[in-house]
């Protein structure tokens, strides 16, 4: 079970995190879903747009640095969790609390064997089992404050796995590999979009990326900018040759 530490811990996180709803009540009035359609009208100091997308699809985002995608994702976030849908956000700079990493992962909710099992599993996918030393229990590994005992790529992969283990409507990784190699990247997307597991089945997710070797995973990717969310599916060959010339005006 988690410390009595962890649990006081998560309290004030979720006494937080209604206060930050509670100031975002005019933007949740922007979400709604119905009919397996998600639409969210958002606002910018540069353009205001409603944009849609299908219940359980996988959505790719790219666009130059500031061009709005982490405020995007922070707004669709909390404006779900105020209309009192599960949502999930893995932030680019995520935070770990002085436990180790069974409580981080599982922070008041008791784990089963089942939940073990999973989490040891994920560990072993996203190749973070090397953290333990000869036979140390992985789970009790301590990570130190803020996880410092880790790397920041290790970080935020304990936190795509904790979105994983739970039942979320709404998983978002803002720019989850940029410190993480094209070979774990690779292992990381295959397991959960086309492995047996399917970690995604049902859910509507939303990554972040500025890589070329992330885009083949996708069909749906989304062109973000000052001009808002453009659209397009990557079996349209127009579609396709644009999102090839971003990467390429960027080389």
């Amino acid at each position: 079970f988690p410390s009595h530490d962890t649990r006081m811990s998560w309290k004030r996180i979720t006494l937080l995190v209604n206060d930050l709803l509670k100031e975002n009540d005019d933007v949740s009035k922007n979400f709604s879903l119905h009919d397996g359609v998600i639409n969210f009208h958002f606002t910018t100091e540069h353009l205001s747009q409603t944009v849609s997308f299908d219940v359980g699809s996988k959505y790719l985002f790219i666009g130059p640095t500031a061009s709005g995608k982490s405020t995007f994702f922070e707004s669709i976030h909390y404006a779900a969790l105020k209309q009192k849908r599960s949502s999930v956000l893995v932030p680019q700079d995520p935070y770990l609390f002085n436990q180790n990493i069974e409580n981080n992962l599982f922070l008041n909710i008791p784990l089963t064997t089942e939940l073990r099992n999973k989490a040891l599993y994920l560990l072993k996918i996203f190749d973070l089992e090397d953290i333990a030393l000869f036979n140390q229990d992985l789970l009790s590994v301590s990570v130190g404050e803020k996880g410092k005992k880790l790397s920041g790529g290790q970080v935020k992969r304990l936190h795509m796995i904790r979105s994983l283990l739970f039942p979320y409507e709404l998983i978002i990784w803002d720019d989850p590999f940029s410190s993480l190699d094209v070979l774990t990247e690779k292992k990381i997307l295959t397991e959960i979009l086309y492995g047996n597991s399917y970690y995604l089945k049902g859910k509507t997710f939303f990554l972040t990326t500025h890589r070329l070797s992330t885009v083949k995973y996708f069909n749906n990717v989304i062109c973000s900018s000052r001009k808002g969310l453009d659209f397009g599916e990557l079996s349209n060959p127009l579609w396709k040759a644009r999102v090839d010339e971003f990467f390429r005006s960027r080389s």
